[in-house]
């Protein structure tokens, strides 16, 4: 018969087992949203390369530009984190909540944690920023002329 430390030590194990899956999903999801906004702001850039060109050429500040590829970068991080945060509020955690995790010591639920979610948040904004700076970035250092021609 188990006592009470070797059943402590099995749910340890299991929450040890629980978080390593999480930093893992954590990984592969912002590794996706920076990957993706990467490709959205190059995509972009590439086809507007002479109209930067054109409005680098008529004054406009490159840190101007930078600063609008920026902000769409934080919009697209932020209204991603919200749709996802009101499908996982009001989608996943109800249906879960009716059809919980079966273990064999329990049902298991799953816990909304605000703190955490902010700071996942705040990751995905770095994430987005720096994956909308390095496309921004490479077109800016061209040259005005060949920004326009090419």
């Amino acid at each position: 018969m188990l006592g009470w430390e070797s059943y402590a030590g099995i749910v340890r194990s299991m929450t040890d087992s629980f978080d390593v899956i999480n930093v893992i999903l954590n990984l592969v999801n912002l590794a996706v949203a920076g990957i993706t906004i990467f490709i959205v702001t190059y995509i972009d850039v590439t086809n507007r390369r002479r109209q930067i060109g054109v409005q680098r050429a008529i004054g406009i500040a490159p840190a101007a530009l930078m600063l609008a590829y920026l902000l769409r970068a934080f919009f697209y991080a932020l209204l991603g984190t919200a749709v996802a945060g009101l499908m996982f509020t009001h989608v996943v955690v109800p249906l879960e909540a009716t059809y919980p995790f079966r273990f064999p010591f329990g049902d298991v639920y799953l816990f909304v944690d605000l703190r955490y979610m902010s700071r996942v948040v705040l990751t995905l904004m770095a994430v987005a920023a720096v994956a909308a700076l390095i496309p921004i970035r490479n077109v800016l250092r061209m040259k005005i002329l060949e920004a326009i021609w090419s």
